[in-house]
């Protein structure tokens, strides 16, 4: 088992696709979006207009091309390859359905990625593609994003060479109840900053983050994105009820998703994550609690109550799924006040979160 950190020129290209209508902001790269710039101008001509701005989000659509190629020789890929898979979309059904049958979550927003380019997505993305085919692209990106995704992918590899990834990963496959973990694909994004976001099989994709994260910090990272992806229905049923049920956990739980775009199951993963951060030595407990609350401004009170359970644990707990159900069913996660809960395990949690609407 490896980890492999490289370039892939097609998964920076449906970035670019999402990024280039947002407004750039300071988290973005000065370089990032000059490029971005650039390339928009080029596109003018070809009136090229905002076909996916209410459409998938590039992480779904990088998601179903991961998974309909399994990442196989995914960074040979071409924009005229890319042009060929979108032409039909309703072959990436019987691939994917099959390829995210264990995985709920993933499924249901892959099927909801193609249904959109059936409906009418393709033709915009066809058109999309062939402009940046004809502006050559594909060269303006090896001339200018490449080398700055090289280095970066340097910096990384140095970020986690002082750490052994082996327990670490051990423990997310107890979590995740899998047999096992082969290599892990990690793609450099230089048009995602400041995004990262899981792919099909253990893989996912980095921005260029190496100025703004430590080894420590990466590695977490890492843990991050090889937990999504572990919930079922069930779980995301829990989550459901327990918002239900709380004022406060639904606001948060609102401006998680719709400030923030958090998935569904974040507040599971990132509860695994500060788990596995806390007994793998890369954080201490305090240190969890105390960033928490900055964290997405404080939206996530669930992972810190659900981490507060998981340390109490004598070892890993095998099937996260199975051990959050009979948290659930026994009553030690509920919703029953949950800013008394949390303010228990983080004081102040609420108020840092109450400031953070104002900003």
């Amino acid at each position: 088992m490896a980890v492999l950190i490289k370039p892939c020129f097609i998964y920076d290209l449906l970035c670019y696709a999402g990024q280039r209508f947002f407004e750039l902001g300071e988290y973005y790269l000065e370089d990032q979006k000059d490029l971005i710039y650039k390339t928009n101008k080029e596109l003018e001509k070809y009136n090229i207009d905002d076909f996916n701005l209410s459409g998938p989000s590039m992480s779904s659509m990088c998601m179903v091309l991961s998974c309909f190629t399994d990442n196989e020789d995914i960074d040979k890929l071409t924009i005229k390859d890319l042009i060929a898979i979108l032409k039909h979309p309703k072959n990436l059904y019987p691939v994917v359905n099959e390829r995210l049958k264990n995985d709920d979550f993933l499924l249901n927003d892959a099927n909801y990625t193609i249904k959109w380019l059936q409906d009418g997505g393709t033709d915009g993305y066809i058109k999309f593609l062939e402009a940046l085919e004809n502006i050559k692209f594909y060269k303006t990106w090896v001339d200018e994003a490449l080398p700055i995704i090289e280095e970066e992918c340097v910096k990384l590899r140095g970020k986690i060479s002082q750490y052994n990834l082996d327990n670490l990963f051990g423990d997310i496959i107890k979590l995740r109840n899998e047999d096992r973990i082969d290599d892990v694909n990690i793609f450099v994004s230089f048009f995602s900053h400041p995004v990262c976001f899981s792919l099909y099989n253990k893989s996912f994709l980095s921005s260029c983050l190496s100025d703004f994260v430590d080894g420590k910090m990466f590695v977490q990272i890492i843990v991050h994105e090889l937990m999504h992806g572990f919930s079922n229905n069930e779980t995301i049923n829990i989550l459901n009820e327990l918002v239900s049920k709380d004022d406060f956990l639904k606001k948060t739980y609102n401006t998680l998703v719709e400030k923030y775009s958090g998935a569904e199951e974040e507040q599971f993963v990132v509860a695994a994550e500060y788990y596995l951060a806390v007994v793998n030595g890369l954080a201490t407990c305090d240190y969890i609690i105390e960033t928490a609350k900055q964290r997405y401004g404080g939206c996530m009170p669930l992972s810190l109550i659900i981490f507060n359970l998981l340390i109490q644990e004598r070892s890993v707990p095998v099937n996260y799924n199975l051990w959050l159900s009979q948290k659930f069913k026994s009553g030690f996660i509920n919703g029953e006040n949950i800013e008394m809960q949390i303010e228990k395990i983080s004081p102040g949690f609420v108020s840092c979160y109450e400031q953070s609407l104002d900003n």
